[in-house]
């Protein structure tokens, strides 16, 4: 009876895949979606470096200097700048 192996494979090589190799043993459609999520992350770290960096925010604080006399409205301006963690 003849052997049922195809000839090159001898039961412990692995038949070529379909998907395209660059030789640098990714699949070149892993190494464009790998790409793709890079870019993706680095524009909205830029994104969230600028928001922070151009943020502010601006409230009305009432001080009451004495009981007797009515508050006084005063605008406060917050930047994230002035936060500690950003010292």
């Amino acid at each position: 009876m003849e052997s049922m192996v195809k000839p090159g494979l001898n039961g412990t090589q692995e038949a070529r895949s379909q998907v395209k190799d660059d030789g640098a043993g990714m699949p070149r459609l892993m190494r464009i979606g790998d790409m793709v999520l890079r870019l993706v992350a680095l524009a909205t770290t830029l994104v969230a470096a600028i928001v922070i960096g151009t943020a502010k925010q601006t409230k009305m604080v009432n001080i009451q200097v004495t009981p007797t006399l009515p508050p006084l409205p005063v605008t406060a301006v917050a930047k994230t700048a002035y936060s500690s963690a950003f010292v």
